[in-house]
C-alpha cells in the first residue's frame, strides 16, 4: 500500500470502513467511507505529506460553518495519515463552469450572486479563525444539493500570524501578486484570498479567468502588471457596482482591495437587493 492509497474494505482506527475512491491527485486521494459507530457516510482524505494533512485538519477543526467542510478526526493507519471529513454530495464549481463554457452559456446573475455569497461567507469564517485559504479556486468550491456552497482543500492554508516570506504556491489563474512576489505580509494574508475571490468571480461571470494562458510564467506575469478586463463590457446585464467590486478585488496592491471577505458578502447582498435579485439557492 502506498502512502496515498487505501483499499476498499479496510478499517481505519476500528471506526471507519473504506468503500471506494472518490478522487485522486498528485499529493493524495479522497475516499468514500462509512463511520461504523455513528452509522453515517464520511469522506477520508490522505496525503503523502502527513504533516500538511494534520495542519489542514487542525485548521478546519477551528471552523464550524455551513460553507466550510467539517472535519471529524485525524489519525494514522499503517504509514498513512488520514483525515475524516463530512461526506459532501455535490460537484466542483469548476465542472459547472466548464459545462457552461462548452454551451457558451454563463451563470444567470442571481445564481452567480448566490454562489459568490456562499464563498464569501465561507472565507469570512476562515478569516475570523485567523486562517487564509491561499488556494481559493473553482475546483475547491463544491456546489451541493439544496444550494449549499462549500469550501474545501486547505492544503496550503496559512495561519495569519506566520504568513511571512514563502515560496509561490497556489494555482496560477487565481494567485495574488504578493504570493507571486513572495511578499505575503503577516496579518494581510486574507487579502490574497480576496484577490483569488475576484479572479474566481470573474471566471464565474465571464466564463474565463481574468488572465488566461497556457504558460504558468506568462499567466503569473499578467497578474503582476496587466489590469483586469472590464466585466461590464463582457456582460451587459451586469450591475456596474458588481463589476467595480470584482475589479477592486483584483487590485495589484493588497491595500487597495476590499478589506475583508465579510465586506464582500455585504456588498454582494446589497447588489442583489438593488437589482431586485434576492440571494437564493443556486440552481
Amino acid at each position: 500500500m502506498t502512502t496515498e492509497q487505501l483499499s476498499s474494505g479496510e478499517i481505519l482506527a476500528d471506526a471507519y470502513a473504506v468503500r471506494s475512491i472518490l478522487a485522486r491527485g498528485g499529493m493524495g486521494a479522497v475516499y468514500a467511507a462509512d463511520d461504523l459507530e455513528l452509522q453515517r457516510p464520511v469522506a477520508i482524505k490522505t496525503m503523502r505529506d502527513g504533516a500538511v494533512l494534520r495542519r489542514e485538519a487542525r485548521a478546519l477543526a477551528q471552523v464550524h460553518h455551513t460553507n466550510v467542510v467539517a472535519v471529524h478526526r485525524v489519525g494514522a493507519h499503517r504509514d498513512v495519515t488520514f483525515m475524516v471529513m463530512e461526506r459532501l454530495y455535490g460537484t466542483p464549481l469548476s465542472e459547472h463552469i466548464a459545462a457552461r463554457r462548452q454551451r457558451s452559456r454563463g451563470f444567470e446573475l442571481d445564481d452567480a450572486l448566490a454562489i459568490l455569497c456562499g464563498i464569501a461567507d465561507g472565507l469570512t469564517a476562515l478569516h475570523r479563525a485567523g486562517i487564509a485559504h491561499l488556494d481559493l479556486k473553482p475546483a475547491n468550491v463544491i456546489l451541493c444539493a439544496g444550494g449549499r456552497v462549500v469550501l474545501v482543500d486547505l492544503g496550503i492554508m496559512v495561519p495569519e500570524v506566520i504568513a511571512g516570506d514563502r515560496d509561490p504556491c497556489g494555482t496560477p489563474f487565481y494567485m495574488a501578486p504578493e504570493l507571486i512576489d513572495r511578499a505575503l505580509v503577516p496579518g494581510r494574508a486574507c487579502r490574497a484570498d480576496v484577490y483569488s475571490f475576484g479572479a474566481l468571480a470573474h471566471e464565474l461571470i465571464a466564463g474565463d479567468p481574468p488572465f488566461p494562458g497556457t504558460e504558468r510564467a506568462a499567466v503569473l506575469a499578467r497578474h503582476l502588471v496587466e489590469p483586469p478586463p472590464d466585466l461590464c463590457a463582457i456582460r451587459s446585464d451586469l450591475p456596474h457596482r458588481l463589476g467595480e467590486l470584482v475589479r477592486a478585488c483584483l487590485s495589484k496592491l493588497a491595500a487597495d482591495r476590499p478589506e475583508t471577505a465579510e465586506e464582500l458578502a455585504w456588498e454582494l447582498r446589497a447588489i442583489a437587493a438593488r437589482t431586485s435579485r434576492p440571494i437564493r439557492r443556486p440552481r
